[in-house]
């Protein structure tokens, strides 16, 4: 494998790692709102926690078979409530447009900090 070759690989992996990072945080966001049933003014995390029904993810381990089933549980509640058998492109941006203004201004951060926007060439 040539350097270029090497470089363009580990380029891929990192943008992988980053896309796989970026769904994880907006299904958070979106089993905290719609399956957690968000309050106003509370946090994504506590809603997330309501969605799984533990107490703390922090003193939860997520490599733990009982996190990963709550996890696909909460995933599985979250296509019934769009009532959709696969994660599409059209279900997520049903479910981005209806997640509360704090939600999608965290959503949007998140995007910023991983694709930054375009600066305009003047």
């Amino acid at each position: 494998m040539t350097p270029l070759e090497r470089r363009i690989k580990q380029i891929e992996e990192h943008v992988s790692l980053q896309s796989a990072k970026l769904l994880e945080h907006f299904m958070h966001l979106a089993i905290a709102q719609y399956v957690g049933n968000a309050q106003k003014g509370e946090s994504p995390t506590e809603a997330f926690e309501r969605a799984l029904g533990v107490r703390s993810i922090y003193l939860t381990n997520a490599n733990s078979e009982d996190y990963k089933e709550r996890y696909c549980l909460a995933r599985e509640a979250l296509k019934e409530k769009f009532g959709v058998t696969k994660l599409t492109e059209e279900a997520f941006k049903q479910m981005e447009a209806g997640l509360c203004d704090d939600f999608k201004e965290r959503w949007r951060d998140r995007l910023h900090q991983v694709f930054p926007p375009k600066q305009n060439a003047q």
